[in-house]
């Protein structure tokens, strides 16, 4: 009997060690720069592919100028599989300058950051700089990123980038957050 609780537990333990394993990825069918204005960017492209079983978004910038400001606007929309009603997920508007500097008091943020930071090849920082070659290299979205209970479904984004008040970026994605097979 002892050996069968020590096997049991042993078990448990093995299970709860590899739990941190998530039971979904993340994969992007769009990720598509809709606006971008001419007068700030010399050059901004991306690609998105798929290998390996995920989808890595590959982008670099140039500015035309330093850019002291910069105030985000983004939203996400879901669908839950088989369901033609949509929820509004997050909607927000921010100073990202601020955030930036204070990053680990914003947690909703810090994921996004720290996502990033693993695939720039630059410090997330304002001011942005002019003429300099800003690159996000093989960026994925990691699923470990995100809480185990992340929703199985069909999301959409649209991030909007401002500086002095003036839209210069629209970014769509769209994608599916998916059951591992």
């Amino acid at each position: 009997m002892n050996t069968l609780c020590l096997v049991w537990g042993l078990y448990v333990l093995m299970d709860v060690s590899l739990g941190d394993e998530r039971k979904f990825r993340i994969y992007f069918e769009e990720f598509t720069i809709k606006y971008k204005d001419p007068d700030l960017f010399e050059k901004i492209e991306s690609t998105l592919s798929q290998r390996d079983n995920r989808s890595f978004v590959n982008a670099e910038m140039i500015l035309t100028r330093n850019v002291t400001d910069v105030g985000v606007h983004t939203s996400m929309d879901f669908w839950k599989p088989n369901s033609h009603q949509k929820k509004k997920m997050y909607d927000i508007k921010v100073d990202l300058c601020p955030i930036l500097r204070s990053v680990q008091n914003n947690k909703f943020f810090n994921l996004y950051i720290k996502s990033f930071n693993r695939h720039v090849n630059f410090n997330l920082a304002c001011p942005l700089k002019s003429n300099h070659s800003y690159k996000l290299l093989d960026w994925y979205m990691d699923e470990m990123d995100l809480p185990h209970f992340t929703p199985i479904g069909v999301f959409r984004t649209v991030t909007e980038y401002f500086t002095m008040k003036k839209m210069v970026i629209s970014i769509v994605t769209k994608g599916q957050c998916i059951s591992k097979v």
